[in-house]
């Protein structure tokens, strides 16, 4: 299915869940939003907890359908909500795609429109932006992790929304009271739960690397993913950071360098980046300065023997002068 700029060719319904603890919406989800404007004739935003009146006049622009509602059950539950708002033969008689993603990523970083056009030539009846790999025995509360698509950006195909077990899913959906059920409960058990009925998944990032990585590939592998992969999709907590150091440790690459690519290259405007995990506490600066001293340290016992313990230390400081230039 191609995707057309002509908005009358595009029945497609895109259904965004956000949350902020402050009830704010900063600028990086209006450029989401803004920017999923091209690829679907509908958008839908639900919130899981409240909006200050600013906030809600800003979605208000970029969506035609705004659901708040009591936060609980996470993303699924507000998804189930959204979907039922419409209704399930509705959206199958009126929508040939449905988009479920969040408020989880930057984006789009470039534009959406490779994605789209090269998903537009999948069989597939749904796809995600990046699939999940689990490492042998991996579990999640003594249960074992399916290989899935992450659950932040999947789109559903007409071949679903038709079926009966489009609105059997939905239905049969677990209470959610916390992070694993979260996991249990929806992103584990949607990909396999269609896959053995006979639908076919597909996903934009490269699967056969995905399977050698194991790993979660959206964060850990995010700068191979952006430079090598042209990935639209940036997750936040990529740059998550305390006390001056990030959080995650980036696979194959250094974090500075996914920042430098992206102003080099002119792909997405920094500000939306730091504006958002600074006001949201995910990101710090950090008083201790990593002197020469200290570098030259971690280098050479770096090569001696540990180079990705030492090293490392090094690559998760944040380049603090070169982010202020960002932000000012």
């Amino acid at each position: 299915m191609q995707y057309l700029q002509n908005k009358t060719n595009n029945c497609r319904l895109c259904i965004y869940f956000f949350y902020d603890k402050d009830g704010i919406v900063d600028d990086y989800v209006i450029y989401y939003l803004q920017s999923m404007q091209e690829f679907f004739s509908e958008i839908c935003v639900v919130v899981n907890g409240f909006l200050t009146e600013e906030a809600r006049k800003k979605i208000e622009s970029v969506c035609q359908r705004l659901i708040i509602r009591e936060n609980k059950g996470f993303d699924s539950w507000a998804y189930k909500e959204a979907l039922e708002s419409y209704g399930f033969e509705y959206i199958a008689n009126n929508f040939e795609e449905v988009l479920l993603n969040n408020f989880t990523c930057f984006g789009p970083v470039g534009s959406f429109a490779p994605m789209f056009k090269k998903m537009g030539k999948s069989v597939c009846d749904f796809w995600g932006h990046c699939r999940y790999y689990p490492h042998k025995g991996q579990k999640v509360k003594n249960i074992p992790i399916p290989e899935h698509l992450m659950s932040y950006f999947i789109l559903f195909r007409k071949n679903i929304l038709k079926s009966k077990f489009w609105p059997e899913y939905w239905h049969t959906l677990q209470p959610i009271n916390d992070y694993d059920d979260a996991r249990l409960n929806h992103e584990f058990r949607l990909t396999p739960y269609f896959e053995k009925l006979g639908f076919i998944s597909d996903s934009y990032m490269n699967c056969e690397r995905a399977y050698k990585i194991k790993t979660n590939g959206s964060v850990f592998d995010a700068y191979y993913q952006l430079v090598k992969e042209k990935s639209p999709l940036l997750k936040r907590k990529v740059f998550f950071s305390k006390n001056g150091k990030y959080c995650f440790y980036v696979l194959f690459s250094r974090y500075n360098k996914i920042l430098y690519y992206i102003k080099l290259h002119n792909l997405y405007d920094l500000k939306l980046i730091f504006s958002n995990l600074i006001r949201t506490g995910n990101f710090t600066f950090s008083k201790n300065k990593l002197t020469f001293r200290r570098k030259l340290k971690y280098f050479i016992l770096g090569k001696i023997f540990n180079i990705k313990t030492y090293n490392n230390k090094i690559a998760q400081y944040p380049d603090f002068k070169f982010i202020k230039k960002i932000i000012e």
